[in-house]
């Protein structure tokens, strides 16, 4: 059995990120990028986490196992008054940390830091229209469809929609 512990994101986790990042999108479509990587150097990840950790309304937590990054859960949110009530999820996990609950325990961890959280009063996330477990995950947690947005990605030339989700705290 792996075991795994989960911490809030710090600067000094930033090459484990990226290396996470590189594998993840490796194997995964279900993100915004795939093979050709998130694209961002150890600079930017690290001023990513240091602007993370100035905003009371976002969050980026890590499941590890052992000294690998196998999960990265991350709220963001504006600060700008008119939309800093808003704050939107990201999720993934590693394939071989699939179904034996780190996606659910992560969207626990977000869901009680945005609780918390001075500002946030809803959360969107987006999921690819065909990714049946996660959208079962998300509506187990409360989240509710608002939108389906044909073509929103187009990966290999085929285009896949995504839904919008929200839900409110």
């Amino acid at each position: 059995m792996k075991t795994i512990t989960y911490k809030t994101a710090q600067k000094e986790d930033a090459q484990a990120i990226l290396n996470y990042l590189d594998q993840i999108g490796k194997e995964s479509d279900n993100l915004t990028f795939g093979e050709e990587g998130i694209g961002y150097t150890l600079e930017d990840e690290e001023k990513m986490l240091e602007s993370l950790a100035e905003n009371p309304n976002a969050a980026m937590i890590i499941a590890y196992d052992g000294d690998k990054v196998v999960s990265v859960a991350n709220l963001s949110a504006s600060r700008r008054d008119r939309t800093k009530h808003i704050a939107v999820l990201g999720i993934s996990v590693l394939k071989d940390y699939h179904r034996i609950g780190i996606g659910q325990t992560m969207m626990e961890k977000l869901i009680a830091f945005a609780k918390k959280a001075p500002d946030t009063e809803i959360i969107h996330l987006e999921v690819r229209s065909d990714n049946a477990p996660a959208i079962a995950l998300y509506t187990k947690m409360g989240f509710k469809h608002f939108a389906h947005i044909p073509k929103a990605m187009k990966i290999r030339g085929e285009y896949v929609s995504v839904e919008g989700m929200w839900l409110e705290l």
